[in-house]
């Protein structure tokens, strides 16, 4: 991006290069490791984060965090200015 880092260098930032520089030891998505995951939908990270689509965060096997999305359109030429996307945030069960 033209200021700050790429999706995937940020992403690498805040977990598997975060983790190194703590000593923690490399975490898998296999079975018998920790589940720590935020899950999304898309199939690309950057697409992934800026789309306003519902999130699910897992934490040590157990689900934290759960949102959702709804997406408002309005006509532009009626002269509103509202916002394009709005997130609601919902409580893990």
């Amino acid at each position: 991006s033209q200021h700050g880092l790429r999706p995937d260098a940020a992403y690498a930032a805040v977990s598997t290069t975060a983790r190194a520089l703590l000593g923690l030891p490399e975490v898998r998505v296999e079975a018998g490791f920790p589940a720590e995951l935020l899950a999304v939908r898309g199939d690309q990270l950057a697409g992934a984060l800026s789309l306003a689509y519902g999130r699910l965060v897992v934490h040590g096997g157990r689900v934290v965090a759960r949102t959702s999305a709804v997406r408002e359109y309005c006509d532009s030429a009626a002269g509103l200015d509202l916002p394009r996307q709005s997130r609601a945030p919902r409580p893990a069960p």
